[in-house]
């Protein structure tokens, strides 16, 4: 590799740019072959950020829950629950319904945690993804409904336009 672009005057301070291979990255946002598809799906987010911002609402609560499954489960099992991370784990796992088996609480109250963890689970993963799938289909029906009215302003004669259609 090669060594890091010095700028003039800070010989002391190196400066690497390798980094700016990253913006290679954005090439691919323009692409033209998905850009309906992207105002599609950009559409859908603004239509239903509302129910979204709830989800990611639901998210943050989730380190919250951890937080207390932690401090319920800690002195019950250590190496378990040895730290929010770790509980963390365990609570993504449970919420996402994977539930693995390798950290399961043991009192009472990290049951009933770990049950209403379950059915918020159910809820954080099936409503927005069914509220998603609602607002494409909308979009696309929109979509469809704009191109029908452009193609019955066409008039009979199949022209589109005075010099077009030739």
């Amino acid at each position: 590799m090669g060594h890091p672009a010095v700028l003039p005057g800070h010989a002391v301070i190196p400066l690497d740019l390798r980094f700016m291979r990253v913006f290679r990255m954005f090439a691919v946002f323009k692409l033209t072959r998905y850009q309906a598809s992207m105002r599609i799906l950009a559409a859908t987010m603004r239509s239903w950020a509302r129910p979204i911002a709830a989800a990611l609402f639901v998210l943050m609560l989730l380190i919250a829950v951890s937080s207390f499954g932690y401090m319920v489960e800690n002195d019950a099992q250590p190496e378990a629950f040895s730290g929010i991370p770790a509980a963390m784990y365990w609570a993504i796992t449970t919420m996402t319904t994977i539930g693995y088996g390798d950290v399961v609480p043991v009192t009472p109250l990290g049951k009933l945690l770990a049950g209403v963890i379950g059915i918020i689970g159910i809820g954080m993963v099936a409503l927005p993804a069914g509220l998603l799938a609602s607002a494409i289909s909308d979009q696309l029906h929109q979509r469809r409904r704009k191109f029908q009215v452009a193609v019955d302003r066409i008039p009979a004669s199949g022209t589109i336009g005075p010099g077009r259609g030739r």
